[in-house]
């Protein structure tokens, strides 16, 4: 079963994920882009019921690049900090699935399977990692996304 495209395509119906580059796993780390990695689906993580249904839970993490300061926080200029504020920002799309979520609105993966659940792992997004060799200086946040279904075969 292919859970890679119908994703991706739900994806990108978000504006958030829409007005970036997009790219799935693999990307040159440049601000403003974003990129889906795909991850394997556990089969010890599976649930098989009796009636032959198997409930995957797949995982997709989105890392979201954005350029970085290196400044100090200042009391005053908190709400003005770059890196603040790009996480802000980076955070509208765990808003817009938390969104989706409640509205039902989920991935179509077709007749034989049911999206049960679509949520992000955390309620806000971290900063795995920093490139300072590129100029800007790049940080990458990531956003794990859990994606239940509910495959009945074929």
């Amino acid at each position: 079963m292919d859970y890679i495209t119908p994703f991706i395509k739900w994806l990108l119906t978000c504006p958030y994920v829409r007005k970036n580059k997009v790219f799935a796993n693999a990307l040159q780390a440049q601000k403003d882009n974003i990129e889906i990695v795909t991850q394997q689906i556990s089969r010890s993580q599976d649930k098989c019921y009796i009636d032959g249904s198997v409930l995957h839970r797949v995982v997709f993490t989105v890392f979201d690049y954005k350029s970085i300061s290196f400044n100090q926080l200042v009391k005053t200029m908190v709400d003005k900090n770059e890196n603040v504020a790009n996480l802000l920002e980076t955070r509208q799309l765990i808003d817009w699935i938390a969104e989706q979520r409640k509205n039902g609105n989920y991935p179509d993966f077709g007749t034989n399977c049911i999206v049960q659940d679509v949520y992000t792992e955390y309620s806000s997004p971290s900063t795995p990692s920093v490139d300072n060799t590129a100029t800007p200086a790049i940080a990458r946040y990531s956003l794990p996304i859990i994606c239940e279904v509910l495959d009945y075969g074929s």
